[in-house]
């Protein structure tokens, strides 16, 4: 079994907006047996700002679950 772990940080700056974004990533992969894996990832996104958008403060869960076969 493989596992990672992952984050950044992005700030974007200038005269008439300001724009943080955060991210934090997990991931794992299992392959039982030679030919098989099974793979699973989560993203969790922090977007803020303070230009006048219709949603500002967005926090944004993505997770995707994967099989993969080699033949």
């Amino acid at each position: 079994m493989k596992t990672s772990i992952g984050a950044s940080y992005n700030h974007s700056g200038s005269a008439t907006a300001n724009i943080n974004v955060m991210n934090f990533r997990l991931g794992g992969n299992y392959m039982p047996w030679k030919k098989h894996s099974f793979d699973l990832a989560f993203i969790q996104m922090f977007r803020n700002t303070d230009q006048a958008v219709e949603n500002p403060n967005l926090n944004e869960m993505t997770c995707t679950v994967g099989y993969n076969y080699s033949f």
